[in-house]
């Protein structure tokens, strides 16, 4: 039994064999090949954001200047 987990007695009978990993194994041996695809993937999430960001403050000022007419 493991703190926080749910016990896998039950797990063959419904999908078969099971493999036995630690969760700190199957993270450090994952991590070096996602590693890429990660970084690649929050760059491309922070280009986005400074995209919104930029058109956001566009918004802003187009709101600005059109209530300045009134």
């Amino acid at each position: 039994r493991q703190p926080g987990r749910k016990e896998p007695r039950y797990a063959h009978l419904l999908s078969g064999p099971q493999e036995n990993r630690e969760e700190g194994k199957a993270v450090s041996e994952s991590a070096p090949r996602n590693a890429p695809m990660e970084s690649e993937a929050v760059a491309k999430l922070e280009a986005e954001v400074k995209t919104l960001r930029q058109e956001l403050e566009a918004l802003k000022q187009a709101l600005l200047d059109f209530k300045s007419q009134f």
